[in-house]
């Protein structure tokens, strides 16, 4: 009902979802192998006004669609590119989907954090350390059932809107030179280590962040 009021508030002649028959509702009720969950962070939700005057018009965005206002705790640790670090959010939709979903198997598809592209990424890996933590908790002490776990991303990509700009990867690109170099940020040894050990790896003292960082970065060559 939301989405066709506010499709109609966008003018649109039918729904942005599609109707679905009593047949076909039973037909694939159930039908899923897995959730596939992309999650990178976390936001404070409140009630969001209902629009029904029709000569206003309201974009379509997910804000309106799910009727609450989004907002970020001041006090959550961030990077300039607006990645918020909140690895209790993760525990908290994995304990949402097996309460409300039956437990369904659980495959995250995504998890990652932007910065600046430096090479001594200290940042990134505090929050894998964290949110690994959290995952690991989730299932072990809430026994919600994780199939799979992919962190976003291997290297640095084209992300949509943000274009090259914004940096994910635990391998830094060099988008610019004509060689497209790559080389290992201090994350990839993290995981490498965590891979070795088959656990969480001591971040001290190699990946904790010093009060100086190095802020090491490429200079491009031709």
């Amino acid at each position: 009902d939301v989405i066709d009021q506010n499709s109609k508030n966008e003018f649109r002649r039918r729904s942005r979802l599609p109707y679905f028959t009593t047949e076909e509702i039973k037909e694939i009720k159930g039908s899923s192998d897995f959730f596939g969950l992309n999650h990178y962070s976390s936001y404070i939700a409140s009630k969001r006004k209902i629009f029904t005057n029709t000569k206003v018009m309201i974009p379509p965005i997910c804000e309106t669609d799910l009727m609450v206002e989004l907002r970020r705790d001041p006090s959550w640790n961030t990077s300039k590119e607006n990645s918020y670090n909140v690895p209790t959010g993760l525990r908290g939709v994995l304990n949402f989907i097996k309460n409300n979903y039956n437990n369904p198997p659980v495959f995250i598809t995504e998890n990652g954090f932007a910065d600046d592209g430096r090479l001594d990424d200290y940042d990134r890996i505090d929050y894998y350390q964290g949110f690994l933590s959290e995952l690991l908790k989730s299932i072990y002490e809430d026994k919600c059932n994780v199939m799979g776990y992919t962190i976003w991303s291997l290297i640095d990509d084209f992300e949509w809107a943000h274009g090259y700009t914004k940096k994910l990867g635990i391998t830094y690109v060099d988008f610019k030179g004509s060689k497209l170099l790559r080389i290992p940020k201090l994350s990839t040894f993290y995981f490498r280590k965590l891979l070795e050990l088959r656990s969480l790896p001591d971040i001290n003292p190699i990946f904790l962040k010093p009060k100086k960082s190095l802020n090491a970065y490429i200079i491009r060559t031709k």
